[in-house]
């Protein structure tokens, strides 16, 4: 395995090897939670460049729709995909309360 490569002759070898291999067998909640956060990273991700107008996002939509989807673990990394396809991730600025447009120096 490359973690082996990487982590060889170091101090940290054996605690890091037993913690991957745990996140690799998926039997405990966090390791299920540390791999749902690892997928709505790629999401968001995904989003993002999408809003820039790169293509990428259309291509892989179906793809990650139909086999990556499936495999989360959790209720809340569901919701979240499903809210991703809805979100402008421009809107936590944009319609703030609080940002230069609605509520300081540049609101006319």
């Amino acid at each position: 395995m490359a973690i082996e490569d990487i982590l060889e002759g170091t101090m940290l070898h054996d605690e890091f090897i037993k913690i991957f291999d745990e996140y690799e067998k998926r039997k405990t909640k966090e390791s299920k939670i540390v791999k749902d956060a690892d997928n709505l990273d790629v999401q968001i991700e995904l989003s993002e460049i999408a809003y820039k107008g790169n293509k990428l996002s259309a291509t892989w939509k179906a793809h990650r729709d139909r086999y990556v989807y499936p495999k989360l673990f959790t209720k809340s990394a569901k919701a979240f995909w499903k809210a991703f396809y809805k979100a402008n991730p421009h809107d936590w600025h944009l319609k703030s309360p609080r940002n230069r447009f609605r509520a300081g120096d540049w609101k006319k």
